[in-house]
């Protein structure tokens, strides 16, 4: 692939791996490094092989790769993070937020 071929391929497929990222991630910063790390991954695997079909590998490498820094994001969350419980009598949506919450501390 020509480099005239590869800034095409990136200017064509960038929006695609950009909203996959987006919808996993929902960070600017980690969205940018996602799509970053996406093209690098490509640049790496094109060197080494024959790829049919960039769309595909595009969007597998950016799903995958959103999912494993979301992990890694949420291994590293804080317990500052989470809101203070409240003794009172809570609201039913309060109810509702608290039990969120405690499920995403669990996990």
């Amino acid at each position: 692939m020509l480099m005239a071929d590869w800034k095409e391929l990136v200017e064509e497929c960038a929006p695609m791996v950009i909203a996959i990222s987006w919808r996993i991630l929902g960070n600017a910063a980690d969205v940018e490094d996602n799509v970053q790390d996406v093209f690098l991954e490509a640049c790496r695997i094109h060197q080494q092989t024959h790829v049919r079909h960039w769309g595909g590998l595009l969007r597998r490498l950016a799903t995958m790769g959103a999912l494993a820094k979301r992990r890694r994001r949420k291994q590293h969350a804080s317990l500052a993070e989470a809101a203070p419980f409240d003794h009172r009598t809570p609201s039913p949506e309060q109810t509702a937020i608290r039990r969120e919450e405690e499920a995403t501390l669990r996990d």
